[in-house]
């Protein structure tokens, strides 16, 4: 998915990194069903499939916003991203702009929007591009990344806003395995967050960010999808910044947490920096490995990657909401400086819930939450927001610090 990431307080590598991770999500996915004789099909061109049509508009309305919990700053509701629905095609298009970027415009994160899909769906496949007003293509390299946030439910580890999709500019189109697709919710309101930059040596005006999604209703599908969800944990913990110093000799960091729901997962990716050894997943309450990697490297301490572990069985892979998971990133570095850039340790993956259980909404108090949103919805307003805690991020803004 989808993002099969998420974003939040993070430098400029972290925000990268996990827009990678929507296409290691949907590669994993295409390793799960070759299983079962399927193929993971190239993304298909969506902006060509609904060039020239008139779709229908869906305007976000009062109503989807008075959902919105959000702490300070708060978002303006005038910067609303209505949503075009093309039904013969099953093609989503929501749109952000116009934005002009003179050359030389540093990464720009854009006012954060709103907006919310006119239905229910699974969302299948996608697509996106910048264009000008009109629809013409421009240069993909004016994209950093791109977010949507949905916050009413929660992250899986995270007590904070669940990330639903990334794109960043070496994202590609995609579409999902048959018989598989990320739920998402109609008429809720989502968060867009854009960043935006410009080193081209052109000067760009009316500059748009437009994302298509391919989408199967309930109504439509004669067998309904397999709902996926994105999972992701972090050594770092859950906000950032979540990089760290490796210095000569040995470094472990770790984080631990409870998934909010019980479920399985069906494919793990992850991600560590030069020097990284191990990247390790495990299930505290049974003392049991879920994941030991080594890293992909081409040389003894250049990590290329990391690989990927597939659970094809029902039986394998499951996460208990009453058990404790730890991620652990180790590093040895054999020089006598420290890591010219820095650890990092994140695993993300493919998750199926069990049963009858939902997604978990979030506790909209809860400190991790609030210091989540307060960044996110701070951030367009400071070029240094990366530099910044939550509490200085507050500070900045003139509010009041979370209760603890």
């Amino acid at each position: 998915m989808l993002q099969l990431l998420p974003y939040s307080y993070v430098n400029e590598e972290e925000v990268v990194m996990r827009a990678r991770y929507a296409g290691r999500a949907i590669a994993a996915l295409g390793i799960i069903v070759m299983f079962t004789g399927c193929a993971l099909t190239k993304g298909k061109n969506l902006q060509s499939e609904v060039s020239g049509i008139e779709g229908k508009s869906y305007p976000v309305t009062q109503n989807v916003l008075n959902k919105l919990q959000l702490p300070a700053p708060g978002i303006d509701p005038a910067n609303t991203a209505a949503v075009t629905d093309y039904p013969d095609q099953n093609i989503l298009e929501v749109a952000v702009g116009p934005v002009s970027l003179p050359d030389g415009t540093p990464h720009t994160l854009r006012p954060i929007s709103v907006t919310a899909f006119p239905f229910d769906f699974w969302l299948t496949g996608y697509d996106w591009a910048i264009t000008d007003g009109e629809g013409n293509d421009l240069t993909p390299a004016l994209l950093h990344h791109f977010n949507i946030i949905d916050p009413n439910r929660r992250e899986l580890f995270y007590p904070i806003a669940r990330r639903i999709f990334a794109a960043g500019r070496e994202t590609p189109a995609a579409t999902m395995p048959p018989m598989v697709g990320v739920p998402v919710r109609g008429n809720a309101p989502m968060l867009l967050v854009t960043m935006l930059a410009n080193t081209t040596g052109t000067d760009y005006s009316d500059v748009y960010f437009r994302l298509w999604i391919s989408y199967t209703t309930r109504d439509e599908a004669t067998i309904k999808p397999k709902s996926v969800y994105p999972l992701y944990i972090d050594s770092g913990g859950p906000v950032g910044p979540r990089s760290y110093e490796v210095p000569p000799g040995e470094t472990v960091e770790a984080y631990s947490a409870a998934p909010a729901t019980g479920g399985r997962i069906v494919a793990l990716g992850g991600h560590l920096h030069d020097y990284g050894k191990r990247l390790i997943l495990r299930d505290m309450t049974a003392d049991k490995t879920i994941w030991n990697a080594k890293p992909l490297t081409d040389g003894p301490d250049h990590v290329t990657g990391m690989p990927v572990k597939v659970f094809p069985f029902p039986w394998q892979g499951k996460l208990d909401p009453d058990h404790t998971y730890r991620i652990q990133a180790r590093y040895e570095n054999p020089t006598s400086e420290n890591a010219p850039d820095r650890g990092m340790g994140s695993i993300g993956g493919v998750f199926i819930l069990s049963g009858n259980m939902e997604w978990a909404s979030p506790d909209y108090n809860n400190p991790t939450y609030l210091d989540d949103m307060v960044i996110t919805l701070g951030s367009p307003r400071f070029h240094h927001w990366r530099e910044l805690s939550p509490d200085e991020m507050r500070a900045r803004l003139g509010i009041a610090s979370a209760a603890r």
